[in-house]
């Protein structure tokens, strides 16, 4: 279960970035790309189950020339280095005068290849590798013995769109293995 949730998004990301350049070549031409800069962008998010959060990360372009060097295809790539932090809490269930969740912490670093269609809007595949640290909370003991706490490694999938709405503010949203996270990213 936990593997398809990881492979789908990863999956879903490929084939969008294949299919890219050929979509991309009806791309105006006349319209000016700024180029990829750096930035922070503040993050809601929506995970699986029950679970809410926030989170914050940092991107700073390390190849901006990009990797597609056909002159036929008007889109410019480029790959970035994301790093940043994740809150979630789970919320597991209340009954009388028990209650139980579950809280993560979640950083994480991986690499971005956005596409640019138009100097406004992007597409992205993204893969995180991080490190989660979490605790349960409530008044509730497991059945299973104390409350326990988790770290643990994890890799997370994730296909994603950046729309600019000026030339150093943009809106972010990403749908992945962790859930879907909208977010407003302020560059630099």
């Amino acid at each position: 279960m936990r593997r398809a949730r990881l492979l789908a998004p990863l999956l879903a990301a490929l084939a969008l970035a294949a299919a890219l350049p050929a979509a991309a070549r009806a791309a105006d031409p006349s319209l000016r790309w700024e180029g990829p800069g750096s930035g922070v962008t503040g993050w809601a998010i929506l995970g699986y189950g029950d679970a809410v959060g926030a989170g914050v990360s940092y991107h700073t372009s390390l190849v901006p020339e990009g990797f597609i060097r056909d002159p036929g295809v008007r889109i410019h790539d480029n790959l970035d280095l994301e790093v940043g932090a994740d809150f979630l809490n789970y919320y597991g269930y209340r009954v009388g005068p028990y209650d139980y969740g579950w809280n993560e912490l979640l950083l994480r670093g991986g690499l971005l290849w956005d596409f640019w269609l138009t100097p406004r809007l992007a597409v992205y595949p993204k893969l995180d590798l991080g490190w989660g640290f979490g605790g349960y909370t409530g008044n509730y003991d497991p059945a299973y013995g104390p409350r326990q706490t988790f770290g643990g490694l994890f890799v997370e999938g994730a296909a994603g769109v950046i729309f600019k709405l000026q030339p150093r503010l943009a809106l972010r949203g990403e749908i992945g293995s962790a859930g879907l996270k909208l977010g407003i990213d302020f560059e630099f």
